[in-house]
């Protein structure tokens, strides 16, 4: 009787590690951690970016870190963009919660607002993206049909 109980302890026991550990790898499937570069030229303005995203649980967090440069002056961009979404296949809906603007963004006095969505600097605004993978699993994260950032840095947390 004693081993009975002995390995009905083990059994419930490896059980409850089983599904903790299907639905811990299941759940990370669903995060989203990536950086990428990207450069916008237009008209004498130019801005070099780094982007940084994360997806988790149905929110998530895009930080901006820039230097944009028109007619010889420079502003920076630092800021953390806080986002709920909505998953629909491999489309994404942004909706913006709040912009925290850090201490060394000066871009409120150059034309850097102009060249992003409201979505980057108004909160309530929204952006639909799509994210693919390509064929070595990295994200692609597309922007209106057109590839804006491939993730040179992928994790699944």
């Amino acid at each position: 009787m004693r081993a009975k109980i002995y390995y009905l302890t083990t059994l419930l026991i490896a059980a409850a590690f089983a599904v903790v550990y299907f639905f811990k790898m299941d759940d990370s499937n669903n995060k989203i951690v990536c950086q990428s570069r990207h450069t916008l030229l237009h008209d004498g303005f130019r801005l070099d970016s780094n982007f940084g995203f994360i997806f988790a649980n149905d929110k998530g967090e895009l930080t901006v870190h820039a230097i944009a440069a028109e007619n010889g002056v420079q502003s920076q961009v630092a800021r953390v963009i806080n986002f709920t979404y909505v998953k629909n296949n491999d489309v994404y809906i942004l909706k913006n919660q709040y912009v925290e603007y850090l201490s060394t963004d000066n871009s409120k006095s150059s034309n850097v607002d102009f060249h992003f969505p409201a979505f980057f600097y108004e909160a309530g605004k929204e952006l639909a993206l799509k994210i693919e993978y390509d064929k070595y699993n990295n994200p692609v994260i597309y922007l209106h049909n057109m590839p804006m950032f491939y993730c040179k840095k992928y994790n699944h947390v």
